[in-house]
């Protein structure tokens, strides 16, 4: 609260980092406040411990909705879990300026947290560009959830994400098949014609390209 009063008399900043603390559900309910008098763009909350319940990703989501000047969002590490995963969606869904989100290493969010970003994803609110998921567990099922879910997105360029589980499980063919009907199904013309052809990245990069 002492954070956002301060915060509060800055009103060029642009980029606010908080990573590494324990900001927790007040913390967030309090930072609430601070997207009505900052012009932040770039807000990381990584290797934090907000997501110890649902309540503190429904301030995040708030944030999100508010902060119209919002680009990036770093969530690394937040043991957010498929529950925390769609109250922060529902917040996304209503309004949102991200193009650019990480929620890599939040190992308990699976095929049916990512299945609740379909929403998002097929918002006129979306404008998201890039999307990371490095450490996610999801294989062959997140893969069809997140294929699913980027049906008539027009936004997002490039989906980040860990070939490999820290199960020694790997994505099969059918994961693949679900992104390859994705970008092309060949049911029928018209399919082609509406699949997806906006994805240039699928897989194992970084968000900086390399």
């Amino acid at each position: 609260a002492v954070l956002v009063a301060g915060l509060a008399r800055l009103p060029t900043l642009k980029k606010l980092d908080l990573s590494n603390n324990r900001i927790g559900d007040q913390g967030l309910q309090a930072l609430v406040g601070l997207v009505n008098c900052c012009n932040i763009e770039d807000l990381s909350f990584a290797r934090n411990v907000l997501a110890v319940s649902v309540s503190g990703l429904r301030s995040l989501g708030e944030i999100v909705q508010r902060a119209t000047r919002l680009k990036s969002l770093n969530l690394r590490s937040n043991a957010i879990n498929d529950e925390g995963l769609q109250a922060l969606a529902d917040g996304m869904t209503t309004r949102c300026s991200l193009t650019k989100l990480d929620l890599a290493y939040n190992h308990s969010i699976t095929a049916v947290g990512l299945r609740s970003l379909a929403p998002f994803f097929r918002s006129d609110n979306c404008c998201l560009d890039e999307l990371g998921l490095w450490g996610i567990n999801f294989v062959d099922d997140g893969a069809a959830a997140l294929a699913d879910g980027l049906m008539g997105n027009e936004s997002l360029t490039k989906l980040y994400f860990t070939l490999f589980s820290s199960y020694g499980l790997a994505m099969t063919a059918r994961g693949w098949a679900a992104f390859s009907k994705l970008l092309c199904d060949t049911a029928s013309v018209n399919n082609t014609y509406l699949s997806n052809h906006t994805l240039v990245a699928i897989g194992e990069c970084s968000m900086d390209g390399t």
